[in-house]
């Protein structure tokens, strides 16, 4: 990006070292005015540029691309994007940012900020009739999520 982004405001990344059992998220949060919504089969991409010293003392550049289509209607689409949801990846990165979060605010904020996610999920992908209980139920690449929140609150 040629534009400062981020809580660093800035568009470039150091990290001290990295070895195979390093972990990085990346957090996007991704805006779209309804005056110019995303066409269908528009495609996105990410790309990553690491420039590392490698151990026999040479430095290396290694470009990493990833690409997908746009879910240009997450109301009209929502079976591909619970199709893509992996539980487990969301509930560590979620554990993230409420370690992030609780450094910052009040544990009862960031215990609200998880239920109020869970509750948003929940309303989004969940089947369900409204003041039923015994008629919730989650897609199996949901099924376990809701537990993964229980535990970690």
């Amino acid at each position: 990006a040629e534009n400062p982004i981020g809580e660093g405001g800035t568009c470039a990344w150091a990290m001290g070292g990295v070895d195979p059992g390093t972990t990085i998220a990346l957090y996007f949060d991704i805006t779209n005015n309804e005056s110019s919504p995303i066409p269908p089969g528009k495609r996105r991409f990410l790309q990553l540029v690491t420039r590392y010293q490698h151990s026999s003392g040479r430095y290396r550049l290694r470009v990493t691309t990833h690409g997908g289509m746009w879910c240009p209607d997450p109301v009209a689409n929502k079976s591909a994007l619970a199709a893509s949801f992996d539980q487990e990846a969301a509930a560590a990165l979620i554990a993230r940012i409420s370690v992030h979060r609780a450094r910052e605010q009040e544990p009862a904020d960031v215990l609200r900020w998880v239920d109020r996610n869970l509750i948003r999920l929940c309303r989004r992908f969940a089947d369900y009739t409204q003041e039923k209980s015994e008629t919730f139920s989650l897609q199996p690449t949901f099924s376990i999520f809701p537990q993964f929140m229980f535990h970690l609150r």
